[in-house]
Formats: C-alpha cells, sequence, structure tokens
C-alpha cells in the first residue's frame, strides 16, 4: 500500500501541531478503509466529514480553509471510549442524569480529550442505553461549554478557554464565599465532625497520592459547606458553571505538593467555619478559590494541547470558517432573457396550452403551489423566464404577448360576481349533475376551492359565472332556499345509506322532470336518446347502468335548456 494511504490511529493530543501553526498548517480530519480497493487513487484527496458511519482508520490531511490554525483538529477516534455508566444501581436515578455525571466526568478527567467526536451511536452502545438520553446530556453539556455542536460535522469535545475558566471562578467564588459565610454563622456541631472526618480522609488520600479520590473529597467537603449556609442552590448554579474550571483543577491535581497545599487551605477554611468567624471563613474559601486561576498560566505552559488560544463566542467555541454555500448541484445561475427569447417562449406557451400565458403562469412558487412539476422544473434549470425576466424586456406581460403577435387575454382579476338566481339555479342543478349531491356552504367558498386544488372552479369564479356563498344568500337567503329552489334536497346531517341512495335519486329524477316540464317533446335527437337509455336500464333492472343512464340524461338536458334559453336560439 501507498505509504501516504497507510491507515495510521491519529497522533497523540500533544503532538498536534494546531495550536502554533502558520495558516498554511490547517487540518481537518478524514476516513480512510484500510486495504481498500481505491486506495492509491484516494491518495492526496480531500475526504468528507463522517456522520456516524463505521470507521475504519483516521487519517489527518490539510484542508485549507476547513478550520482554523487556533483550533484543535476535529477528529473520529477509533480508540473505545471505555466509559461505564456511573450510578447505575441508585434507584429512581434518572437514566439521563447518569449518562450526563458519566460524560461529564469522562471530559473533566481527559479520558475524552478536546477535538473527539461524540457519536450519539457510539455513546449509546458503550453505555447500554437508547440515544435519547445520549442526546439529552450532550445538551446539558453543550450549556456548560464541555461540547460543541458543529453543524453538518457532528458533536466535539470542546477545547479549554481561559475566559470560560475565569467566568467559571468568578460565579464559584461569588457563590462559595457568601455561602461559607452563612455556614460559618450556623455551623452545627453535626456539620462540624463531617467536615473534620472528611479533611481525615483527605490525610490520608495525599499520603497515598491518589489525586482521583482527592478531587472527590473535595468536592464533597465544597458541598457541605454549601448545603449547611441553607441554600442549597448556591451549589447547584456553581456547579453547573463550573465545567471548564474543573478541567483545569484535574489538570493541576498530578503538580508535586499541590495535594498538600489543598489540604492545608482545607484545614484553614475548617478551622475558620469551627470558630464561627465568618469573615475568616470568607476569607480563606476566596484565598484557596483563587489559586487554581494563579496558577492558570503555568498550567496552560505546562499543557497548551488542551487549551484555546483565543477566548470562545457565547455561541460556540468552535471557530469554523464557513466557505460560501455551493450552488446546488444542477441549479445554474439566473440567466438574463432577450426580447427574442420572451417572445418565443409566449408563442411555445400558446402552441402547447392553446391560449398566451398570464401572470399567474410566469410565477415559480404559483407553479409549486399548483403541483405542476414541469414548470417548477423549468424555472430550476433557468430556462424558462419568470415575470421579472419578462418586465426587465417590456413593460407588462400583455405588451410581450402583443409583441409575439397575439391577443393578450382577458385580465383575470377578482369581479364582483354578477350572476342572477337563474344562474345560482343552473350551478346548483350542475354541481349536483356532476357530484350526485347539492353544494354546501364550504363548496361554494372560492378560498376553500383554492385550498384544495378545484382549478375548474377556481376558473369560474375568476371568470364570474360560477356562483359565490354571498351571491346565493343574496338571491335567496340561504343556501338551504337556493337548494329547495331548484327542485332538489339537500343532505340531512345524518342519514342511513339506504335513505342516502334513495334521496340522491330522487334528485337525478327532480332534473329530468324539471327539464322535461320545460320540453314536453323532450327536445332534439340527443335528448331522445337520452331518455331512450334510461328507459332501456329500467328495464333491464340494472342499477349502475341507470345512474349512468340518469346522469347522462341530466347533462343533456342541461345543455339543451341553456341553449334554448339564450336569445338567438333558433
Amino acid at each position: 500500500m501507498h505509504q501516504r494511504c497507510a491507515p495510521r490511529a491519529p497522533p497523540p493530543l500533544s503532538s498536534r501541531p494546531m495550536g502554533s501553526g502558520s495558516p498554511g498548517s490547517r487540518w481537518a480530519a478524514s476516513l480512510t478503509a484500510p486495504g481498500g480497493r481505491n486506495a492509491r487513487a484516494n491518495c492526496g484527496r480531500l475526504r468528507r466529514w463522517s456522520r456516524g458511519n463505521p470507521v475504519h482508520s483516521a487519517v489527518r490531511q490539510p484542508v485549507p480553509g476547513r478550520a482554523r490554525a487556533t483550533h484543535p483538529c476535529l477528529y473520529t477516534s477509533t480508540q473505545p471510549m471505555q466509559l461505564v455508566l456511573s450510578d447505575r444501581g441508585r434507584p429512581g436515578e434518572p437514566t439521563r442524569d447518569r449518562v450526563y455525571a458519566t460524560l461529564r466526568d469522562a471530559i473533566t478527567t481527559a479520558q475524552l480529550d478536546p477535538g473527539r467526536r461524540l457519536s450519539e451511536n457510539e455513546l449509546a452502545g458503550e453505555l447500554g442505553v437508547s440515544r435519547t438520553p445520549i442526546r439529552e446530556a450532550l445538551a446539558l453539556l453543550r450549556e456548560e461549554r464541555l461540547v460543541a455542536i458543529v453543524p453538518q460535522l457532528g458533536t466535539f469535545v470542546t477545547r479549554i478557554s481561559r475566559q470560560a475558566v475565569e467566568d467559571a471562578a468568578f460565579v464559584r467564588e461569588a457563590l462559595e464565599c457568601a455561602s461559607v459565610r452563612l455556614a460559618a454563622r450556623a455551623a452545627t456541631t453535626d456539620l462540624l465532625d463531617e467536615l473534620q472526618a472528611n479533611l481525615a480522609m483527605q490525610e490520608r488520600v495525599v499520603d497515598r497520592a491518589d489525586p482521583v479520590r482527592f478531587d472527590a473529597l473535595d468536592g464533597e467537603l465544597h458541598r457541605l459547606l454549601a448545603l449547611a449556609s441553607g441554600r442549597p442552590i448556591a451549589w447547584t448554579l456553581a456547579q453547573r458553571a463550573n465545567g471548564q474550571l474543573d478541567r483545569v483543577r484535574r489538570l493541576s491535581l498530578p503538580a508535586p505538593g499541590f495535594l498538600a497545599d489543598m489540604l492545608a487551605e482545607h484545614r484553614a477554611v475548617v478551622a475558620a467555619v469551627a470558630a464561627r468567624d465568618a469573615d475568616a471563613a470568607e476569607s480563606a474559601m476566596r484565598h484557596h478559590l483563587r489559586q487554581v486561576t494563579s496558577q492558570l498560566g503555568e498550567i496552560q505552559a505546562a499543557h497548551p494541547e488542551y487549551f484555546d488560544e483565543e477566548p470562545p463566542r457565547m455561541s460556540t467555541v468552535f471557530e469554523v470558517e464557513r466557505r460560501p454555500t455551493a450552488r446546488p448541484v444542477g441549479r445554474p445561475r439566473a440567466r438574463r432573457f432577450g426580447r427574442d427569447e420572451i417572445i418565443a417562449a409566449i408563442q411555445a406557451w400558446t402552441a402547447e396550452h392553446g391560449a398566451p400565458p398570464l401572470t399567474i403562469d410566469w410565477e415559480p412558487s404559483r407553479a409549486r403551489a399548483r403541483g405542476q412539476v414541469w414548470r417548477a422544473e423549468r424555472f430550476e434549470r433557468g430556462t424558462w423566464p419568470t415575470i421579472r425576466m419578462v418586465r426587465r424586456q417590456f413593460r407588462t406581460l400583455g405588451e410581450a404577448i402583443a409583441a409575439a403577435g397575439l391577443e393578450p387575454p382577458r385580465p383575470r382579476g377578482r369581479k364582483p360576481n354578477l350572476t342572477g338566481p337563474d344562474a345560482v339555479l343552473r350551478a346548483i342543478r350542475e354541481w349536483t349533475r356532476r357530484f350526485g349531491e347539492p353544494p354546501t356552504q364550504t363548496d361554494l367558498d372560492p378560498y376553500r376551492a383554492r385550498r384544495t386544488r378545484q382549478e375548474w372552479r377556481i376558473e369560474r369564479y375568476y371568470e364570474g359565472d360560477w356562483p359565490s356563498l354571498p351571491t346565493v344568500r343574496h338571491h335567496f337567503g340561504t343556501l338551504s332556499a337556493a337548494v329547495a329552489a331548484a327542485g332538489l334536497e339537500p343532505a340531512p346531517q345524518s342519514e342511513t345509506p339506504a335513505d342516502r341512495l334513495a334521496r340522491r335519486r330522487r334528485n337525478r329524477l327532480a332534473l329530468v322532470d324539471g327539464v322535461a316540464g320545460a320540453a314536453p317533446d323532450h327536445g332534439p335527437g340527443a335528448l331522445a336518446a337520452a331518455v331512450r337509455e334510461v328507459a332501456r336500464a329500467r328495464s333491464a333492472r340494472d342499477a349502475q347502468a341507470l345512474d349512468q343512464a340518469l346522469l347522462e340524461l341530466a347533462g343533456t338536458a342541461l345543455g339543451w335548456a341553456d341553449r334554448v334559453r339564450t336569445p338567438d336560439a333558433a
């Protein structure tokens, strides 16, 4: 295998050149499958970020413009996390809290080093829980700025920010100094016994040089003092802002003599509390809490790979340089259409649809709303002009249509519906013939027609020859009165299937009888043929054929009646 393409594990965190590299030494993580068929061909290529797929190995390659040189490499590690869910046997403990405590301890103890990618699937499999508590725990860690969720990249462990450490120290000093002052005034014998027992255990731990156990006892001592103040919320708030400070404390614990100095400061605080001296207890606690921040420069110099050189923004601790969003594949830039191209498009539209286009026919949003995919695709490909492009070359669409040698259509604006009572009755009968039921109030609502995409009904509203509900109420008062005037029965609120079938047949017969009364001789040959089809279906006792014949008869009769009522009818 080629040397550059050979899979290898990510280098140790201390050997990463991100902290002091030049702007040209930017790095990003890429994934390569060992022994792949295209291993040699992938040499030198920029690979995409992993989104939870099985990782074979991690290879660091330079990617210009991806991450700033002052920040760590974001990488996907192949080493197992070896995490154990804490306090699994505690009854009533929410799984989210146990997962949060486990991940927080792993980050503060550097078991999960800065820059490591945290996969929800991997964490769920490691801890034996579902993804929901993992996601909730990561959200809590993000509030403490221990992890960063980078869009389209994943969730990563953050580096230690000096500004965040100083902010956490400020909050903790304000809360714990006030708490220890109250604890000194209200100190009890039980509290002093617990504090002395804690100090005795700290002495034994210092003799064994066990920094992990000492850190746990240190936190327990501060918790006892905070709870003794009678303000337990102070300890909760201090812990919530203490994430970055805990990471610095864990790095400083292995320093020679540090545990002994911490033990001496703890003794001074407990002695002041035992003496009920609030001022001395506050002064000792303030001196104790400032030891970590006073040594922050030395700790950062000893562990530069864990720290961030610049103070982070409030939203995220990573500063990722965002490159301009690439244009989707297959969508070219919108080009300008000339006059000849627009005229050719208008002529093509007229040849395809039989009428010149309207303004709404040139709007991409209207095309998508109507579900006309072919027209929306034309707009997206940039091969079909929009109304703005037309107006760049012509003042109006009507002028462009006239330039194409066509007659512009009548403007399709909302005009008052001036249909009379006869037109309302004809519309109700046509509706019944078409759908088998008289129209309801929602059926005569233009907005409902637009929402249900009934194009034929919308066209009639715009043309002004289809009544709306206000028009019906203007002529008949109510829609029920209009349906009764048409000789039809409206649908009741509840009826049996047999009653509904009988009512529909009565409505069909009413349509036929109304036309027959107006024309006793049954009109021309088409109407007579329709009547013969009804008679043939009745004699054959075919219910389906009879219904179809009645519908055909009603349609023929309505058409013939409209023709007879016109002034120029023969």
